[in-house]
């Protein structure tokens, strides 16, 4: 994971390249909450169509707005304070987390009443859109800023890229001593999949193309190698 030192660095450096007059910056991007907060959401799990803020104020300090289930998963967020909406409580149908977090994050803007946000536009919910123009927020596209930053890698994250690297040289090795006559793309798939996930030593989303033959690419299937 991301460290507490990288993420603080990438959040100062962030408001040092922002307008002075920017107040508070609200980030929505899953890439970007992690970034610069280390609040992973796995693909793997419930989780992974959830909904997160990530809110923080030049005057100091960062709020993660999220669900009940996300806040469970993130307790080594790199922030000061965790707003949660409960989604579903094993006893209850859950409710719809996207609108009840976004809910949560309009009800904070209402009450602190900023003057200029920082947004990613592409990625921002209407509804907090709308709350922001009902008080009249003036809103600075906060995406130049982050892509800028994430040109230069810091030590943690190259950290993690140094391990992604491995598991991938472990996956290249499995695929080359499974790929044989007679077996399917599926067992070739499940043999590098196997390989990574022991290599990351943790659970992990692999994608690529896993095609044989006639076709160029695409998802494995079940179709046999042939000799050739």
């Amino acid at each position: 994971m991301l460290t507490v030192e990288g993420c603080r660095s990438r959040q100062e450096r962030m408001w040092s390249r922002l307008r002075g007059d920017v107040d508070v910056a609200i980030i929505t991007t899953p890439w970007h909450i992690y970034y610069l907060a280390n609040c992973y959401v796995s693909p793997n799990t419930l989780n992974s169509p959830s909904s997160s803020f990530l809110v923080m104020m030049r005057d100091g300090g960062a709020l993660l707005f999220a669900d009940n289930w996300v806040a469970r998963s993130a307790g080594d967020a790199c922030v000061d304070g965790m707003l949660t909406y409960t989604w579903y409580d094993g006893r209850h149908p859950g409710r719809d987390r996207h609108a009840g977090v976004a809910r949560e994050v309009t009800e904070w803007l209402r009450q602190a009443r900023p003057r200029r946000v920082a947004v990613e536009p592409h990625h921002l919910p209407w509804s907090v859109g709308e709350a922001l123009r009902e008080i009249g927020v003036e809103m600075v596209d906060v995406t130049p800023v982050l892509r800028s930053m994430r040109l230069r890698k810091d030590p943690d994250e190259l950290a993690l890229i140094r391990r992604a690297v491995q598991a991938a040289v472990a996956g290249h090795a499995a695929a080359w001593a499974a790929v044989q006559p007679d077996v399917s793309e599926l067992d070739v798939y499940a043999a590098v999949h196997a390989a990574a996930v022991k290599a990351a030593g943790g659970v992990l989303t692999m994608l690529g193309d896993f095609a044989s033959g006639g076709r160029s690419g695409g998802p494995p299937t079940d179709r046999i190698l042939q000799p050739g």
